[in-house]
């Protein structure tokens, strides 16, 4: 039987009878050692400073966290921060075996960050969604439970067209007390404003953000507000119908569009030389108002 004090936790446990075996010495003589070379140095050497632990990073906790758009270079220090603080990160993937976009940029942002991925596939099937969800949930709640941070990385912004938002529902209704917090991400317009130079919004303009349905109905309400800046998330299978839309409100010139950014082949331009077919699905279309200075 071991003689290792019952208060160890388990991992230093296994830690102390490994070196015990490699020094040929027994746990309670390299216990006694310890404590022993402790008490000596109490005198000439300072405590030890308690770690220092960033407000809203103690546990339990679950943490939303953005990781930008794509490019590694667009995650934010914070972020960084908690994913190295994190007990388990996690990752919406398709399978086991499948390395999403989220994934993959704070593999090369941050490569020592483990992450677990969760297959997420999201289907038209209510009971297949909500399993989906609750198998996620409940791999988040086998983190929390024991009194550590989970964090779940996203594209862009977690409380934009992210899973994380009903996550966070599934794990309140079951755990209330455990505080959720997010880390906001730089979004793909952002990012497409940028590389174009679009202005996204000045004076009394608006911007309306919204995701491409089967109907264009929205689309087409959202066009014939000249002042209004319109972003669209998820439109690339239906860009010719989108830049169809475009011309009709006179509003295709200066419309841009990206895909992939920050990505090998990623690309981005006007929708105007592109709009004879389709994009690929997360493409991000930003149509800008209509401005004195336009042409």
């Amino acid at each position: 039987m071991r003689k290792t004090s019952v208060y160890l936790p388990e991992e230093t446990k296994a830690a102390l009878h490994q070196v015990s075996l490699r020094w040929n010495r027994s746990e309670a003589q390299l216990i006694r050692e310890a404590i022993d070379r402790l008490v000596r140095s109490a005198d000439t050497e300072a405590a030890p400073a308690p770690p220092v632990v960033p407000p809203g990073l103690e546990g339990p906790r679950l943490i939303g966290v953005g990781v930008g758009p794509s490019a590694p270079d667009l995650i934010t220090q914070r972020a960084i921060r908690v994913l190295e603080r994190a007990d388990r990160v996690f990752a919406a993937s398709t399978a086991p075996d499948a390395i999403a976009r989220a994934e993959a940029i704070v593999r090369s942002a941050a490569p020592e960050v483990a992450i677990d991925r969760l297959p997420f596939v999201i289907t038209d099937t209510p009971d297949s969604r909500d399993g989906c969800f609750e198998r996620a949930a409940d791999a988040l709640l086998s983190v929390l439970d024991r009194g550590q941070i989970a964090a779940f990385i996203t594209l862009g912004d977690p409380n934009a067209y992210s899973t994380f938002p009903e996550l966070a529902r599934r794990v309140t209704a079951k755990r209330p007390g455990v505080p959720i917090t997010t880390v906001p991400g730089i979004m793909a317009f952002q990012e497409l404003a940028a590389a174009t130079g679009t202005v996204l919004a000045e004076g009394d303009e608006r911007i309306d953000i919204a995701t491409m349905g089967d109907d264009l109905a929205p689309l087409s309400a959202a066009l014939a507000k000249s002042h209004s800046t319109v972003i669209l998330y998820k439109g690339g299978r239906r860009l010719p119908e989108i830049a169809a839309q475009l011309s009709e409100h006179d509003r295709l010139v200066g419309a841009v569009i990206g895909e992939l950014m920050g990505l090998p082949g990623g690309r981005n331009g006007p929708v105007a030389e592109v709009a004879d077919r389709p994009a690929s699905y997360l493409a991000t279309v930003i149509v800008p108002a209509q401005r004195d200075d336009r042409p």
